[in-house]
């Protein structure tokens, strides 16, 4: 996500809706610590993402980010096979 523009979206903020990439970091490193097949989305797509792959909220995912996300999991997927 983009932590800025989640910030100042008007929508979000009003809700006090809050996010960081250090703590989506944190919960990433601890589903890679489980040792289960995993595919890393955060590191893949990075933090944050490339700004076409997200709405102007800087948390939702476009449809070009939608279908980079379902690109991956896919070849993801084949890699855990």
């Amino acid at each position: 996500m983009n932590e800025a523009r989640v910030e100042s979206h008007w929508g979000l903020s009003r809700f006090g809706v809050r996010f960081r990439n250090e703590n989506v970091a944190q919960v990433a490193a601890a589903l890679r610590d489980i040792g289960a097949p995993t595919i890393d989305l955060f590191s893949i797509l990075g933090a944050p993402p490339a700004p076409e792959l997200l709405l102007d909220d800087g948390l939702h995912l476009t449809l070009a980010g939608q279908k980079r996300l379902t690109l991956e999991l896919i070849r993801g997927r084949s890699k855990l096979s």
